[in-house]
């Protein structure tokens, strides 16, 4: 059920909803479906690395060290610039590797028809021992 603006709020003040309740939930909402969105056109993305987690490394951080590679998913937001970059013709759900030359360097490998594809060539090409994935924000 939708309460319309002028009636009365359901949180029970006996105040109208407008100068109550509702600014703080439209607010809420939007900012809610703001991350959701964001969160749903940033791409899938893996770190490969020539080394194990370690017990002293937390799980959620991404450290330089050892950092071989990234594999990620086309998505709107990253394809034009890759085409632009490196003049292969990329479509949405495919993946790339870029891996790490030195510091911020990169050489992009692709284009791959699957995660699974892409993530091989970096096992077999690259010598990555392990994946870690990117943190996701959990909302709920």
């Amino acid at each position: 059920m939708t309460v319309k603006r002028n009636e009365p709020c359901p949180c029970g003040s006996n105040k109208k909803y407008k100068k109550c309740c509702y600014f703080n939930e439209s607010k809420q909402k939007s900012r809610l479906e703001e991350l959701l969105e964001e969160q749903a056109t940033d791409p899938a993305q893996y770190f490969g690395y020539d080394n194990d987690l370690s017990s002293a490394e937390s799980p959620v951080e991404l450290p330089e060290k050892g950092m071989l590679c990234m594999v990620s998913e086309i998505v709107d937001k990253n394809k034009q610039p890759l085409i632009d970059e490196t003049g292969i013709c990329f479509e949405i759900g495919d993946w790339f590797v870029s891996e790490i030359i030195k510091g911020h360097q990169h050489k992009v490998h692709g284009l791959f028809k699957s995660e699974e594809a892409a993530l091989d060539f970096g096992r077999t090409n690259l010598n990555v021992v392990t994946y870690r994935g990117a943190p996701v924000l959990e909302m709920f």
